[in-house]
C-alpha cells in the first residue's frame, strides 16, 4: 500500500523514491565490501575455485545464473516510454546497467571470498554466517535490512513497471 501512495503521487516522486533505495543499496554494498576487505585472507583464495564441486565450469554456470538475475532488463525496456530518446538512451541504459552490474558483482564477490571460504555456511545465511564467522555482528544486522531494502526495491520497480505493461484485454 505504502507504494501505491508513492506511485500515486507522480512519476517525479516515484523516480526520487526508487532513487533513494538505489543509493541505500550502493552505500549499504560499499560497507559490506569494506568491511570484507578489512578482514581479508589470502589463504581463502587458494584453491581459487572448488575442484570437487565442478571447479570453473561450475563457478561460470553460477555466476551467469546470479548475474541474469540482477540486470533487470526487464525494467529498462518497458519504461523505455518514459525515455525522451529511447532509440538511444535504452541501448545506453541496458549496457551501462550491465557495466555497473559487473563491476559490482566481482568486487563483491572477491570481497567476500577472501574474507572467509563460504562452501562451509548453508547456502540461505552464507553472507550473515561469514561476517559473524570474523566477528562482524552489526554488518550482519545490516545485511538482513539490506535485503528487506533490495526486496522492497525491487517490489516497487515492478509497481512501477505494471502499468506501463502490454495488458492482455
Amino acid at each position: 500500500m505504502f507504494f501505491t501512495e508513492v506511485f500515486v503521487r507522480g512519476m517525479d516522486t516515484s523516480n526520487n523514491f526508487n532513487q533513494a533505495l538505489t543509493y541505500m543499496k550502493l552505500f549499504t554494498l560499499c560497507i559490506i565490501i569494506t568491511f570484507a576487505l578489512y578482514n581479508f585472507n589470502s589463504d581463502n583464495l587458494h584453491p581459487f575455485t572448488m575442484e570437487n564441486n565442478g571447479g570453473w565450469n561450475a563457478t561460470v554456470t553460477a555466476a551467469a545464473l546470479v548475474y541474469y538475475s540482477y540486470l533487470g532488463f526487464d525494467v529498462i525496456t518497458t519504461l523505455s516510454d518514459e525515455a525522451k530518446y529511447p532509440v538511444r538512451d535504452v541501448p545506453l541504459a541496458v549496457r551501462d546497467n550491465n557495466v555497473i552490474v559487473t563491476i559490482i558483482y566481482v568486487v563483491v564477490s572477491f570481497s567476500l571470498v577472501s574474507m572467509s571460504r563460504l562452501e562451509q555456511y548453508s547456502p540461505e545465511t552464507a553472507l550473515a554466517e561469514a561476517f559473524m564467522g570474523v566477528g562482524l555482528f552489526q554488518v550482519t544486522k545490516l545485511l538482513y535490512f539490506c535485503g528487506f531494502v533490495g526486496i522492497s526495491a525491487a517490489c516497487f520497480s515492478n509497481h512501477i513497471v505494471s502499468p506501463s505493461s502490454p495488458s492482455s484485454d
